[in-house]
Protein backbone atom coordinates (compact mmCIF):
# COMPACT_ATOMS: atom_id res chain seq x y z
CA UNK A 1 0.00 0.00 0.00
CA UNK A 2 1.25 3.48 -0.85
CA UNK A 3 1.33 6.08 1.90
CA UNK A 4 1.69 9.65 0.68
CA UNK A 5 4.21 11.73 2.54
CA UNK A 6 6.74 10.86 5.20
CA UNK A 7 4.31 10.24 8.04
CA UNK A 8 0.87 8.85 8.79
CA UNK A 9 -0.15 12.37 9.88
CA UNK A 10 0.58 13.66 6.37
CA UNK A 11 -1.24 10.73 4.79
CA UNK A 12 -4.32 11.67 6.78
CA UNK A 13 -4.18 15.33 5.73
CA UNK A 14 -6.07 16.67 2.72
CA UNK A 15 -2.85 17.31 0.77
CA UNK A 16 -1.63 13.82 1.66
CA UNK A 17 -4.82 12.28 0.30
CA UNK A 18 -4.47 14.26 -2.95
CA UNK A 19 -0.91 13.00 -3.41
CA UNK A 20 -2.12 9.47 -2.66
CA UNK A 21 -4.62 9.65 -5.56
CA UNK A 22 -2.02 11.12 -7.91
CA UNK A 23 0.48 8.42 -7.00
CA UNK A 24 -2.08 5.70 -7.70
CA UNK A 25 -2.79 7.10 -11.16
CA UNK A 26 0.88 7.52 -12.02
CA UNK A 27 1.84 4.09 -10.69
CA UNK A 28 -1.03 1.90 -11.87
CA UNK A 29 -2.81 3.52 -14.83
CA UNK A 30 -0.95 3.54 -18.18
CA UNK A 31 -0.22 7.03 -19.47
CA UNK A 32 -1.98 6.21 -22.75
CA UNK A 33 -5.35 5.77 -21.03
CA UNK A 34 -8.01 8.45 -21.25
CA UNK A 35 -9.22 9.46 -17.79
CA UNK A 36 -12.70 10.37 -16.60
CA UNK A 37 -12.72 11.54 -12.99
CA UNK A 38 -15.84 11.55 -10.80
CA UNK A 39 -15.76 13.29 -7.44
CA UNK A 40 -18.29 13.85 -4.69
CA UNK A 41 -18.12 16.64 -2.11
CA UNK A 42 -14.48 16.98 -0.96
CA UNK A 43 -13.51 14.64 -3.80
CA UNK A 44 -14.32 17.51 -6.18
CA UNK A 45 -11.78 19.73 -4.43
CA UNK A 46 -9.25 16.91 -4.75
CA UNK A 47 -9.87 16.75 -8.51
CA UNK A 48 -9.31 20.51 -8.85
CA UNK A 49 -6.04 20.20 -6.95
CA UNK A 50 -4.98 17.18 -9.02
CA UNK A 51 -5.35 19.34 -12.14
CA UNK A 52 -3.75 22.44 -10.65
CA UNK A 53 -0.39 23.43 -12.09
CA UNK A 54 0.64 24.37 -8.55
CA UNK A 55 0.28 20.80 -7.26
CA UNK A 56 3.23 18.42 -7.19
CA UNK A 57 2.80 15.56 -9.71
CA UNK A 58 -0.18 17.37 -11.27
CA UNK A 59 -2.19 15.73 -14.05
CA UNK A 60 -2.45 19.03 -15.92
CA UNK A 61 0.22 18.38 -18.54
CA UNK A 62 1.02 14.68 -18.42
CA UNK A 63 -2.39 12.96 -18.67
CA UNK A 64 -5.39 12.93 -20.98
CA UNK A 65 -8.17 13.91 -18.58
CA UNK A 66 -11.24 13.90 -20.82
CA UNK A 67 -13.94 14.83 -18.30
CA UNK A 68 -14.47 15.53 -14.61
CA UNK A 69 -17.91 15.14 -13.03
CA UNK A 70 -18.09 17.14 -9.79
CA UNK A 71 -21.10 16.11 -7.69
CA UNK A 72 -22.23 18.43 -4.88
CA UNK A 73 -18.82 20.13 -5.09
CA UNK A 74 -17.30 21.52 -1.90
CA UNK A 75 -14.65 23.52 -3.75
CA UNK A 76 -14.92 26.89 -1.99
CA UNK A 77 -15.60 28.50 1.39
CA UNK A 78 -16.39 25.25 3.13
CA UNK A 79 -16.15 26.73 6.64
CA UNK A 80 -18.59 29.51 5.66
CA UNK A 81 -21.31 27.14 4.47
CA UNK A 82 -24.21 26.49 6.89
CA UNK A 83 -22.76 23.11 7.91
CA UNK A 84 -19.24 24.53 8.01
CA UNK A 85 -20.26 27.27 10.44
CA UNK A 86 -21.78 24.64 12.71
CA UNK A 87 -19.02 22.02 12.55
CA UNK A 88 -15.87 24.14 12.40
CA UNK A 89 -15.86 25.17 16.08
CA UNK A 90 -16.84 21.63 17.11
CA UNK A 91 -13.91 20.20 15.16
CA UNK A 92 -11.58 22.79 16.63
CA UNK A 93 -12.49 22.45 20.30
CA UNK A 94 -14.31 19.14 20.80
CA UNK A 95 -12.75 16.76 18.24
CA UNK A 96 -11.17 14.75 21.06
CA UNK A 97 -14.59 13.90 22.52
CA UNK A 98 -15.90 11.69 19.68
CA UNK A 99 -13.16 8.99 19.81
CA UNK A 100 -13.71 8.85 23.57
CA UNK A 101 -17.44 8.29 23.12
CA UNK A 102 -16.82 5.42 20.69
CA UNK A 103 -14.75 3.42 23.18
CA UNK A 104 -17.76 1.68 24.82
CA UNK A 105 -18.76 0.29 21.40
CA UNK A 106 -15.84 -2.15 21.65
CA UNK A 107 -17.75 -3.97 24.37
CA UNK A 108 -21.17 -4.11 22.69
CA UNK A 109 -22.44 -7.09 20.64
CA UNK A 110 -22.24 -6.74 16.86
CA UNK A 111 -26.01 -7.12 16.45
CA UNK A 112 -26.69 -4.32 18.93
CA UNK A 113 -24.34 -1.93 17.15
CA UNK A 114 -25.97 -2.85 13.84
CA UNK A 115 -29.41 -2.11 15.32
CA UNK A 116 -28.23 1.28 16.65
CA UNK A 117 -26.75 2.28 13.30
CA UNK A 118 -29.92 1.29 11.43
CA UNK A 119 -32.02 3.16 13.98
CA UNK A 120 -29.86 6.27 13.56
CA UNK A 121 -30.33 6.21 9.79
CA UNK A 122 -34.07 5.78 10.02
CA UNK A 123 -34.86 2.16 10.76
CA UNK A 124 -33.38 0.21 7.89
CA UNK A 125 -34.16 2.77 5.20
CA UNK A 126 -30.62 2.75 3.79
CA UNK A 127 -28.75 0.03 1.86
CA UNK A 128 -27.15 -2.72 3.93
CA UNK A 129 -23.71 -1.86 2.53
CA UNK A 130 -24.02 1.62 4.08
CA UNK A 131 -24.70 0.11 7.49
CA UNK A 132 -21.68 -2.18 7.16
CA UNK A 133 -19.43 0.67 6.02
CA UNK A 134 -20.54 2.84 8.93
CA UNK A 135 -19.88 0.07 11.43
CA UNK A 136 -16.31 -0.31 10.13
CA UNK A 137 -15.70 3.34 10.91
CA UNK A 138 -17.02 3.14 14.46
CA UNK A 139 -13.65 2.74 16.15
CA UNK A 140 -11.75 5.36 18.13
CA UNK A 141 -8.86 5.44 15.66
CA UNK A 142 -11.12 5.69 12.59
CA UNK A 143 -13.18 8.47 14.14
CA UNK A 144 -10.06 10.36 15.17
CA UNK A 145 -8.62 10.10 11.65
CA UNK A 146 -11.89 11.15 9.99
CA UNK A 147 -12.27 14.17 12.25
CA UNK A 148 -8.66 15.21 11.71
CA UNK A 149 -9.27 15.04 7.96
CA UNK A 150 -12.50 17.06 8.33
CA UNK A 151 -10.64 19.71 10.31
CA UNK A 152 -7.99 20.09 7.61
CA UNK A 153 -10.75 20.39 5.00
CA UNK A 154 -12.34 23.33 6.82
CA UNK A 155 -8.97 25.09 6.91
CA UNK A 156 -7.98 24.28 3.32
CA UNK A 157 -11.14 24.71 1.23
CA UNK A 158 -11.40 28.47 1.14
CA UNK A 159 -11.15 30.63 -1.97
CA UNK A 160 -12.20 29.08 -5.28
CA UNK A 161 -9.22 28.13 -7.45
CA UNK A 162 -10.36 30.29 -10.37
CA UNK A 163 -7.22 29.68 -12.42
CA UNK A 164 -7.62 25.88 -12.43
CA UNK A 165 -11.36 26.05 -13.06
CA UNK A 166 -10.93 28.50 -15.95
CA UNK A 167 -8.15 26.48 -17.58
CA UNK A 168 -10.15 23.24 -17.38
CA UNK A 169 -13.73 24.51 -17.68
CA UNK A 170 -14.43 22.42 -20.80
CA UNK A 171 -13.51 19.30 -18.82
CA UNK A 172 -15.74 20.10 -15.86
CA UNK A 173 -19.38 19.26 -15.22
CA UNK A 174 -20.63 20.73 -11.93
CA UNK A 175 -23.76 19.36 -10.25
CA UNK A 176 -25.19 21.30 -7.29
CA UNK A 177 -28.00 20.38 -4.91
CA UNK A 178 -31.01 22.54 -4.09
CA UNK A 179 -30.88 21.80 -0.35
CA UNK A 180 -27.19 21.35 0.33
CA UNK A 181 -25.82 22.80 3.56
CA UNK A 182 -22.22 22.15 2.43
CA UNK A 183 -22.46 24.04 -0.87
CA UNK A 184 -25.63 26.19 -0.85
CA UNK A 185 -27.33 27.35 -4.05
CA UNK A 186 -25.57 30.73 -3.86
CA UNK A 187 -22.37 28.88 -4.76
CA UNK A 188 -24.13 27.47 -7.83
CA UNK A 189 -25.36 30.90 -8.91
CA UNK A 190 -21.88 32.35 -8.42
CA UNK A 191 -20.28 29.63 -10.55
CA UNK A 192 -22.97 29.98 -13.22
CA UNK A 193 -22.35 33.73 -13.39
CA UNK A 194 -18.60 33.24 -13.69
CA UNK A 195 -18.90 30.58 -16.41
CA UNK A 196 -22.33 30.99 -18.08
CA UNK A 197 -21.57 28.66 -21.01
CA UNK A 198 -20.13 25.83 -18.88
CA UNK A 199 -21.81 22.59 -17.80
CA UNK A 200 -23.08 23.73 -14.42
CA UNK A 201 -26.35 22.18 -13.28
CA UNK A 202 -28.75 22.54 -10.37
CA UNK A 203 -30.35 19.26 -9.34
CA UNK A 204 -34.03 18.91 -10.26
CA UNK A 205 -34.52 15.51 -8.62
CA UNK A 206 -34.38 16.48 -4.95
CA UNK A 207 -31.15 14.49 -4.46
CA UNK A 208 -29.37 15.15 -1.16
CA UNK A 209 -25.67 15.85 -0.63
CA UNK A 210 -25.21 12.43 0.98
CA UNK A 211 -26.88 10.73 -1.98
CA UNK A 212 -25.38 7.33 -1.15
CA UNK A 213 -27.85 7.00 1.71
CA UNK A 214 -31.13 7.38 -0.15
CA UNK A 215 -30.57 8.42 -3.78
CA UNK A 216 -27.70 6.32 -5.11
CA UNK A 217 -29.73 4.89 -8.01
CA UNK A 218 -31.03 8.30 -9.07
CA UNK A 219 -27.54 9.79 -8.98
CA UNK A 220 -26.11 6.81 -10.86
CA UNK A 221 -28.73 7.32 -13.56
CA UNK A 222 -27.80 10.98 -13.98
CA UNK A 223 -24.07 10.22 -14.22
CA UNK A 224 -24.55 7.27 -16.58
CA UNK A 225 -26.48 9.52 -18.98
CA UNK A 226 -23.54 11.92 -19.00
CA UNK A 227 -21.03 9.12 -19.58
CA UNK A 228 -22.96 7.88 -22.60
CA UNK A 229 -22.34 11.25 -24.23
CA UNK A 230 -18.57 10.93 -23.89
Amino acid sequence: MFFAGDSMQDYLSLDGQIQHKLAYIHDFIPSSKRLILIGHSIGCYMILKMLSAETDNSLSNCRDVAKCYLLFPTVEHMALSPNGQFYTPLLKYFRWLVPLLTLPLKFLPYRLIQFLVEWYFGGGQIPKCMVEATMKLLSSSSCENCLYMASTEMQSVCKLDMDTVAKNIDRFCFYYGTKDAWCPTEYYHKMKKLFPAAEIYLCSHGIEHAFVLHHSEEMASVVSDWLLLN
